[in-house]
């Protein structure tokens, strides 16, 4: 039933995506909804069976997988065919079509493209900026290789020399592109290999600008970061990497710690229950287990701790804080002045009732309420332009002090963009008449909204 209740959910998400186009809501009529995450998390699921299928399909034709790795709707994979390899040197593509056919039998919604080594003239396929090939190691082994690769459409051209970038990122940038290099050539390639990718990287900073005793310095510093990193690496794994053994070992602790349950095997799972007086229901659940053959354990919920009782986790919970220069504990507005990165609220006591008056001002600070709300006092006291309280002293209050109360709407501290987002939408939510706010006085943005209705 849980299984066909999300069908039902998933299928009537689907069918249901408006989107506008041209300043018209329109509805998508088939396929997944773009931009949608449910639709990727289908996706995802899918493509795990058709992964099973596939490696299926081809174990009957006689095509063993050595090697497959996904990521989205990339394939990569080394397959062997249990024949001879052919006469015409092109052995890897006679298997990918043979892939190609089992991988677009599957559903007729999923059609794949190949790609294979003999398709290029140096028998090397590139893949993003390596390019991959089986060969012989310097050692004689065959190995997976690979090697670093710019695409012909990629511009050699580097960030200038002369460019008004500052001279030590320049510097920075060239080390970390020299790093990468290094990196994508594989350890197990001859020297002489990686030393011809890096010479071209030389040639690229000669055709930027860069002078020989910086291109000097460029290669020397990755070089020997590189060399560190490697010495790190092969320390940490001798160190660190545990047996086959010492890992098996592990896992299994931690399955018996997850199954502390199942100790001697008189339980299969554990039930937990709330703590009563001299554990009456535990015993009750227990007597009814053993009754019907149920090899559960009945565990008690533990209780509230003392400590938690006891304990203060906010030392300054109360809301005053008794400081004579603290307009918000002076006057009694109600709120937490210690309170930082929050979207606040001043209202006129006075006017609050009549809604054709202007009575709520609404604003944010990444500071304390304390420092803010002085500011907005002292304005009013000094009788400053800048004053919305002042002004609205002015307009209805014919100059004179009015009561006031304050407001915490939003707490976003920490969160800048969202509590900048948070004041403009609140302020958004005003009608004309009751807000205070100046829109001039900020960075003020329109929120588009869009509504659909149901005809």
């Amino acid at each position: 039933m849980f299984c066909l209740a999300i069908e039902i959910l998933i299928k009537k998400t689907m069918t249901n995506h408006d989107f506008v186009f041209d300043n018209k809501i329109l509805r998508q009529n088939e396929g997944g909804s773009i931009g949608l995450s449910l639709t990727g998390d289908v996706a995802n699921i899918y493509m795990s069976h058709w992964d099973k299928i596939f490696r299926s399909r081809l174990l009957d034709v006689g095509i063993e997988l050595i090697i497959q790795k996904r990521y989205v709707d990339d394939i990569n994979i080394i397959a062997e065919e249990k024949t001879e390899e052919s006469d015409n040197g092109k052995y890897d593509e006679t298997i990918m079509k043979k892939v190609q056919l089992e991988a677009n039998a599957i559903h007729p919604s999923i059609k794949t493209t190949i790609d294979y080594c003999s398709n290029y003239e140096d028998r090397k396929l590139p893949m993003l900026d390596l390019k991959i090939w089986i060969g012989k190691n310097k050692d004689g082994q065959l190995k997976i290789m690979h090697e670093h690769y710019i695409k012909d459409v990629t511009t050699r051209s580097l960030i200038h020399y002369t460019s008004s970038h500052p001279p030590n990122t320049k510097m920075n940038v060239m080390v970390n592109e020299a790093r990468r290099i290094l990196r994508n050539c594989s350890t197990e390639l001859e020297w002489i290999e990686t030393v011809s990718h890096l010479n071209y990287f030389v040639k690229r900073m000669q055709f930027s600008g860069y002078p020989k005793d910086i291109r000097y310095k460029v290669i020397k510093r990755a070089i020997d970061k590189y060399d560190k990193e490697e010495k790190r690496r092969n320390e940490d794994e001798r160190r660190f990497k545990p047996s086959i053994e010492t890992r098996k070992e592990r896992e299994n602790q931690k399955d018996k710690k997850r199954r502390w349950y199942q100790k001697e095997g008189k339980y299969e799972g554990v039930m937990f229950v709330e703590a009563t007086k001299d554990s009456e229901l535990q015993k009750r659940i227990q007597i009814s287990a053993k009754r019907n053959n149920i090899k559960i354990k009945v565990q008690e919920r533990s209780g509230t701790k003392l400590k938690r009782i006891l304990q203060r986790s906010d030392p300054f919970s109360k809301k005053e804080c008794n400081r004579d220069t603290c307009m918000i504990c002076v006057k009694k507005l109600g709120i937490n002045c210690r309170t930082r990165g929050c979207v606040y609220q001043i209202m006129c006591q006075d006017c609050k009732i009549d809604t054709k008056k202007k009575n709520k001002y609404r604003g944010q600070t990444g500071r304390s309420v304390h420092e803010r709300m002085n500011e907005h006092f002292n304005l009013w006291e000094t009788k400053s332009e800048k004053s919305v309280l002042w002004q609205h002293s002015m307009e209805h209050h014919n100059s004179k002090e009015f009561p006031v109360e304050a407001k915490i709407l939003s707490r976003c501290f920490g969160k800048p963009t969202k509590r900048l987002i948070t004041e403009v939408v609140m302020i958004e939510e005003m009608t004309d008449t009751e807000g205070m706010n100046n829109k001039a006085e900020y960075g003020y943005v329109r929120m588009p909204k869009v509504s659909v209705e149901e005809m």
